[in-house]
């Protein structure tokens, strides 16, 4: 793994250098100018400029997640740029990363709660598939690559389905998560091992958990 920190760590420095300069927060609280800058810094890193037409924080970040997962998809330097993007904006943030990234303040930019849930979790697993998840995707970067590609569609109707689901009938959320996080996790496990099945469940958890967290539902090898 020495080798792939160093990479990691190379990448973190090329970006870092080339992102405009944008003010450094001092306080928690988020300042929708910073945000704005962090995030046209995090756009331009990663080529996501036809996600910058889009009308509003919601629209983009989706195209953010289906961009960034072609690129954990296509290779595995693609996966370390996106990682290396995303470290690069939480420095930017900093001290204010967490408001930035709430909930509260998407719906206090004018998003619905569902549309800033949905960002909220997008940040969330990103800071899965680069923190805790990474060195499953680098020690299974092809099956991990193959199973973004081909399911792609799938994991779509997975967060779309549940979606559906708890907007018909909240009380059944719990079961509705538990169903998604086995919708997630089959593919990954069915194509590359049990581990790599934690992963997959794991990374839709991630983003989930903190807006249901009366729902104790936990991610296993085992779990399909």
């Amino acid at each position: 793994m020495l080798l792939w920190t160093c990479l990691l760590a190379s990448l973190f420095i090329g970006f870092s250098t080339a992102a405009d300069i944008c003010p450094t927060p001092t306080i928690a609280t988020c300042d929708p100018m910073v945000y704005d800058c962090c995030d046209n810094n995090f756009s331009n890193a990663l080529n996501l400029t036809t996600c910058n037409n889009l009308p509003d924080t919601f629209s983009r970040v989706e195209c953010y997640r289906t961009q960034m997962e072609s690129m954990f998809g296509n290779s595995i330097d693609g996966g370390l740029n996106v990682c290396a993007a995303y470290s690069d904006w939480t420095r930017c943030l900093g001290v204010s990363l967490l408001s930035c990234e709430s909930i509260k303040f998407h719906i206090q930019q004018g998003l619905t709660s569902g549309q800033a849930i949905n960002v909220y979790t997008v940040y969330s697993q990103m800071a899965f598939l680069c923190g805790p998840g990474l060195d499953t995707y680098v020690n299974n970067d092809a099956c991990v690559r193959n199973v973004f590609n081909v399911y792609n569609d799938q994991l779509a109707r997975c967060r779309a389905t549940f979606s559906a689901n708890i907007n018909n009938n909240w009380n059944n959320r719990c079961q509705d998560f538990r169903e998604l996080l086995g919708c997630y996790q089959m593919p990954f496990q069915q194509m590359c091992g049990k581990e790599v099945g934690w992963f997959g469940c794991e990374y839709e958890r991630s983003g989930i958990t903190a807006w249901l967290p009366e729902c104790s539902e936990q991610c296993f090898a085992n779990n399909s």
